[in-house]
């Protein structure tokens, strides 16, 4: 049985990660047992941040078995960006080297970090099992959530070698929202996302269409980011009653107030989004179809085989846009009430829309059985 103590230690747990500098430290060896512990300690990334370690504990629960195994437990604290770049460090890159940037982000961090390794001289990625618990404080990460800026005052992190899950309330593009992040090691993100957006919310998240839709519209946003190439596919639920709609789509007006609700799904691409799977119901309004958009929001094409923007409609539309930037309309039905339409199209908009609306060339054909 062996014990010993030491001060002014320098401790490396693993190669590619920093070591802990200026640490007290005790340990225990016995035939088949070992174990170090360190009080307290101090990190020094490659850049120059800092941070402080203690509780470390290093034990061999039995030494017979070649390669023994080992495990390292211990409590990390200090600024956020010098823990984003231990983060970044090659041993613990699966967890996802690119999620925090350490110039782009600040707050403070307190984890409980637990290693299991066997003690071999080639140790690699692969025999590293890691777990890391994280509570974050007064948070700022820059393009972290749907390449938007995201903060909390209070934040739990897990990591481990399956991926990365977030849980919290936080600030997204400066808007509070309830937030469920989990990305898988060998995947794309998963998200979950509760918000109330406002105009200009929308605006910061890239949903600025102007005064067709114009207050306050609680949303629930479920799906995946995708990595690269991959596309972001979002669906969700938006409850449209404090809303004020002025021909998002011809014909359709809503004041706000009535009653409406809207469900959708979302495909991100670099040249635009799309819009699948829409179904917009109440007072009155049945529409359901896909709209897709262009970078800068303006339609390039939809199609809506029920489309009852009011009470009693029964039509159908499609439209396209053509080279010279006109929307080409096609409608086809019964019934359709034109007056929001003719309203939308063809009068003054309010002085007081505070939102200029695009001019939009159309060429409408219709073949209505009876229009107001």
């Amino acid at each position: 049985s062996v014990t010993f103590a030491a001060t002014n230690v320098q401790l490396t747990p693993l190669d590619d990660l920093p070591s802990v500098r200026d640490a007290d430290m005790k340990g225990r060896v016995s035939g088949r047992t070992a174990t170090v512990t360190i009080g307290q300690g101090s990190v020094s990334t490659p850049a120059g941040r800092k941070m402080s370690v203690s509780d470390v504990m290093f034990e061999v629960p039995d030494l017979v078995p070649k390669p023994a195994p080992a495990r390292v437990r211990f409590k990390v604290e200090g600024p956020v960006p010098a823990a984003a770049e231990i983060l970044k460090s090659d041993r613990l890159s699966d967890i996802d080297s690119s999620m925090i940037d350490p110039n782009a982000s600040k707050g403070t961090v307190a984890a409980i970090v637990t290693l299991n390794m066997p003690l071999k001289n080639a140790l690699t990625k692969e025999d590293t099992r890691y777990s890391v618990n994280v509570d974050l404080g007064a948070l700022a990460v820059d393009k972290l959530a749907m390449n938007q800026k995201l903060e909390a005052n209070s934040l739990k992190v897990i990591a481990d070698n399956q991926g990365v899950r977030v849980k919290g309330d936080v600030k997204i593009a400066g808007q509070p929202a309830a937030l469920d992040y989990r990305k898988n090691a060998d995947g794309d993100a998963d998200i979950r996302l509760s918000a109330t957006l406002d105009d200009a919310s929308r605006a910061r998240l890239g949903v600025d269409l102007g005064s067709a839709v114009s207050g306050v519209i609680p949303i629930k946003l479920t799906g995946k980011i995708g990595e690269g190439d991959h596309e972001s596919r979002f669906g969700v639920e938006a409850d449209l009653t404090a809303a004020r709609i002025d021909n998002l789509l011809p014909g359709w007006t809503k004041l706000s107030g009535k009653a409406s609700k809207m469900t959708f799904n979302v495909v991100k691409k670099p040249q635009g989004t799309r819009f699948e799977d829409i179904v917009v119901e109440g007072n009155g309004t049945s529409i359901k179809g896909t709209l897709e958009v262009d970078q800068n929001n303006d339609v390039v094409s939809a199609s809506f085989p029920t489309f009852a923007p009011s009470e009693g409609d029964k039509a159908s539309l499609k439209a396209d846009r053509a080279q010279d930037g006109t929307l080409k309309v096609v409608m086809r039905g019964d019934v359709f009430d034109g007056r929001g339409f003719i309203k939308g199209s063809m009068s003054g908009k309010d002085a007081d829309t505070k939102n200029k609306q695009k001019a939009i060339d159309m060429d409408v054909d219709a073949k209505l059985g009876a229009v107001a």
